[in-house]
Parts: structure tokens; sequence; C-alpha cells
């Protein structure tokens, strides 16, 4: 390694896949700690499986997820005390939810992320902005659709 040297690019690209136990391709959405990651290194754009043998592209940049491998949520629910996985996901979602999100990808969000983790939570849009209501029907975050 070179110390002292950016080695930042802005140009690459990667590719993520899973299977599962029974041979199957799986849903491979980067979680929040893999999104941060890559925005930190630079990569532009991650294709990830979403089984069915369908890849889908998205621009790092532009991506959102407050989805967490099960060993970082142990680790970090443990170590906050906090062995509730809704409030441990709600708060994901209102610190790294954007203020503007770009329409294909909240409806990737939606769908191979949001509605696995949070499923009682509600999405409301109306014009042009996404409201995200908690199981007490409390608003907690919202955003610009763009």
């Amino acid at each position: 390694m070179f110390y002292g040297t950016n080695i930042k690019k802005t140009n690459i690209n990667i590719i993520v896949a899973r299977v599962n136990k029974c041979g199957d391709i799986a849903n491979a959405r980067p979680c929040y700690n893999c999104l941060l990651m890559m925005k930190a290194v630079g990569i532009r754009k991650v294709y990830y499986s979403v089984g069915n043998d369908e890849l889908i592209c998205e621009n790092v940049n532009d991506m959102v997820s407050i989805h967490v491998s099960a060993t970082t949520r142990v680790i970090t629910m443990d170590k906050n005390k906090n062995k509730n996985s809704l409030q441990y996901f709600e708060k994901i979602l209102i610190n790294y939810f954007p203020n503007r999100i770009k329409k294909h990808n909240l409806d990737l969000f939606i769908k191979y992320n949001f509605s696995n983790v949070l499923p009682t939570y509600r999405l409301i849009i109306c014009k042009s902005i996404l409201y995200i209501y908690n199981n007490n029907n409390i608003c907690i975050k919202n955003a610009q659709i763009i």
C-alpha cells in the first residue's frame, strides 16, 4: 500500500451475488454498511442478484439501504443494549435515508429492502413527497422523490 496516495477510483463497478443453501440465486442487495464502504472507495455502480437469475443495477451514490447483516445486527444491538429490532432498523432509516431519492432507487429499496426489514411500517406518497410512518402511526421520515 502506498501511504499518502489517493487510491480512490471513479469508474469502478462491482457485482454482488448470493447463493442460498439450496443453491438458488438469492437477494444480495448491499446492506447499509456495504454501501458506506462502496461510497468511500468510489464504486460507481453495483450489480446485485435478487433471485430468478436476475441482476439489478444501481448507482451507488443514489442507493439507500437499511438492511444489516445478521452478525452486525447482533453485535450492534448487544453493544447498545437494544433488543428491539424494529427500533434498531427505524434508527438506521432515520439516520441514513436521504432527503431526496430517485424514484427508481425508491422502488428497488421498497421491493428488496424495506418490505423485508420493516414490513409493518407504512409508506405514503403525496405530490412527490414520501412519508414513512412507524407502527405508532408517527411520521418518522420524509423525502422528496425526484
